[in-house]
Order: structure tokens, then C-alpha cells, then sequence
């Protein structure tokens, strides 16, 4: 069968019904076209012609049921990460300042071993261990003196002046003056095995 076209103002025909199909598929004939068989009279639109399955689907209006799903799950996320961030941030103010009051023995380690790397030739090559090998614990390391007040001991692996890798064992008193500052009170002093 062929049919006439009626696309955009211009009408063409009669055409074999794959031209019209190939027309369709390739947008040059648009869905609102309207159409004619050769042995009728009467226009009728593409949904009352064969080729009505070629038709576009009309795209959905509003959100389709996966995005209404999603924007459910991350709206629930984000309150309940905003809850906890913000109970996090304020214990952790509270955790901050009692810190900031209350230094412990690791800080101490962690500051006494900056304090030792500056008192070394080469402080790049610092080796104090880790908890895979030679771990040196704060615990055994460091001693509370009281007034924020801690001494600490131990060992460091560090290249000296001719470039050769010696251990060498400190002791140097720090103390925290306040939140994150920290002041030595005594040493470092190193002396190689």
C-alpha cells in the first residue's frame, strides 16, 4: 500500500510504506504528521495508521517512581548524616577541649619524636619503628610528670654526618602549654649505641 504525508506544511506522495516507516525512524517525518492512504480520503494521525507502534513514546510527566526512590533515600541520608555530623561536631568540641586540658602519653610521643627529628643532621631518614616492626609504645615510652608535663625515651634510626644509618636512644621532657602547643623542658639528648 502507499500512503500521502502531510509533514510540516508539505505534502508528499503517494509512497511505499517503507519510505514512510524509513522517514519515521529517522525523524525526518515528524509524529504530528498526518496521514493517507491512497485509496482514502480522510487524513488521520500517525496513532491511526500501522505505523503507530514507530510512534515516539511520550516522554513522563513528573518523577518517575526510581527517582522519587532516590531522592527519598539520599533526603533521609542527608538528615541523618546532618544529625549525626552535627552531634559528632559537638561531642567532638566537648572531646577537643578536655583533650586540649587533659594531654595523654601518645601526644607527648608525637611531639617528643618532632623534637628529636630537629635535633637530627638528617631528619628526613627518622626511623622510630612502627607496629610492624621494632614498635616502640607510647605506653612503656612515656612518663606522666604531672602539669601537662611528660618524659619520654627511646630510640631513632637516622643517617648521621657521613650518611651511615645508626640507632641512636633519646630522652627529652615536653610539656603542652595549651591545645596543640608544645615546648620542650629538657633535651633532646641522643646518644648512639
Amino acid at each position: 500500500m502507499r500512503w500521502y504525508v502531510s509533514n510540516n506544511g508539505q505534502t508528499v506522495g503517494p509512497v511505499e510504506e517503507t519510505a514512510v516507516i524509513e522517514g519515521l525512524k529517522s525523524g525526518q517525518i515528524h509524529p504530528t504528521a498526518s496521514f493517507r492512504d491512497e485509496a482514502a480520503s480522510a487524513w488521520v494521525p500517525l496513532a491511526q495508521t500501522p505505523f503507530a507502534a514507530l510512534a515516539p513514546k511520550p516522554k513522563p510527566k513528573g518523577l518517575t517512581p526510581i527517582q522519587i526512590i532516590a531522592g527519598f533515600v539520599l533526603g533521609v541520608g542527608g538528615i541523618i548524616w546532618w544529625a549525626g555530623y552535627s552531634d559528632i561536631s559537638k561531642s567532638s568540641g566537648t572531646a577537643a577541649a578536655e583533650e586540649a586540658k587533659h594531654p595523654d602519653q601518645t601526644d607527648a610521643w608525637v611531639m617528643a619524636k618532632q623534637f628529636v627529628k630537629d635535633a637530627l643532621k638528617s631528619p628526613g631518614t627518622a626511623d622510630f619503628g612502627s607496629p610492624f616492626k621494632d614498635y616502640q609504645d607510647p605506653k612503656t615510652h612515656v612518663t606522666e610528670l604531672g602539669g601537662g608535663k611528660f618524659q619520654v625515651t627511646g630510640w631513632v634510626d637516622a643517617q648521621n654526618g657521613f650518611g651511615a644509618t645508626v640507632r641512636n636512644n633519646f630522652t627529652v621532657t615536653v610539656q603542652n602549654t595549651g591545645g596543640d602547643n608544645w615546648r620542650t623542658i629538657e633535651g633532646p639528648s641522643l646518644s648512639e649505641r
